[in-house]
């Protein structure tokens, strides 16, 4: 018979074999542009982050393969970065993030781990 703690280390080891880096609960604003900082402002809710990308909720549509500029304020200061989208699930996006400067992936990297691990259903 499996104990919580077993049954749960077996979720969190099925839930990253296919994952590069674990997601943390974040639950903050963001912003967001579709053309690199220009254009109409979108607002919306940055839900988990991980070193490679971050989930949030947005009013409006996006495309998968998009590109776009956001930034928010995360726990160790200010990150303004660019992502593509990877998925969508309703107003629910997953964005990787790309060309990422070091400073900016040590700052995702210390909020990452100053976070709790995220282990909700995969989205």
């Amino acid at each position: 018979m499996l104990h919580s703690g077993e049954s749960d280390n077996r979720a969190a080891a099925s839930h990253s074999a296919h994952r590069r880096h674990p997601r943390h609960h974040l639950a903050i604003p963001m912003n967001l542009w579709r053309r690199a900082g220009t254009g109409t402002m979108i607002p919306g809710i940055a839900l988990e982050i991980s070193e490679s990308g971050i989930s949030a909720i947005l009013p409006e549509q996006l495309s998968a393969g998009e590109t776009i500029e956001f930034s928010m304020q995360l726990p160790g200061g200010p990150l303004r970065a660019t992502a593509v989208v990877r998925n969508k699930i309703a107003f629910r996006y997953g964005f990787e993030f790309e060309f990422l400067t070091t400073a900016q992936q040590e700052l995702i990297k210390n909020t990452c781990a100053s976070l709790p691990l995220y282990t909700g259903p995969e989205a």
